[in-house]
């Protein structure tokens, strides 16, 4: 466990997951330390691209730990990464009610509704989005993209 935790703390991914494999038992849910080893677990195959790998982890971690923004958040990067669009806007539209204007959550609905070709829905999130963050220059591009895409009155309005 502590040459996981301070694998981690170093930032190196791939011996942390090699310290974490190594000894399995250490994610049985017997374990004290099983919570918050998933987590750094998650972290680990986020951040090294294992998505496959990640996504029980994620579930794992949804069904033993309170559903917080940021795991909840992670479920749909992953959603996202594994071209499951409608589950990942399913997420992100109950996220966008429970935390309604947060821009983290705007901008993740714009992608997803842009990804799933409901360029009306990313526009309107898009529009919300960019009212609460005006100087993004991001949200200008995409300002730019849609009125190009659908004209003025499909953007502003």
């Amino acid at each position: 466990l502590m040459m996981a935790s301070a694998a981690f703390r170093d930032k190196r991914y791939f011996d942390c997951l090699k310290a974490i494999e190594n000894c399995p038992e250490m994610l049985d849910d017997s374990s004290p330390i099983t919570a918050a080893l998933h987590r750094i677990t998650l972290d680990c195959y986020l951040s090294t691209r294992q998505i496959q790998k990640a996504e029980p982890i994620i579930e794992w971690c949804l069904s033993h730990q309170s559903k917080t923004l940021q795991l909840l958040l992670k479920k749909v990067a992953i959603l996202g990464l594994t071209a499951k669009y409608e589950e990942a806007s399913e997420v992100l539209l109950q996220l966008n009610r429970d935390y309604p204007k947060h821009p983290n959550i705007l901008k993740r609905l714009v992608h997803v509704f842009e990804l799933r070709r409901d360029t009306g829905k990313a526009a309107a999130f898009l529009r919300a989005y960019s009212k609460l963050v005006p100087d993004d220059p991001w949200s200008h591009q995409k300002l730019e993209k849609f009125v190009n895409l659908l004209g003025d009155s499909g953007v502003v309005g």
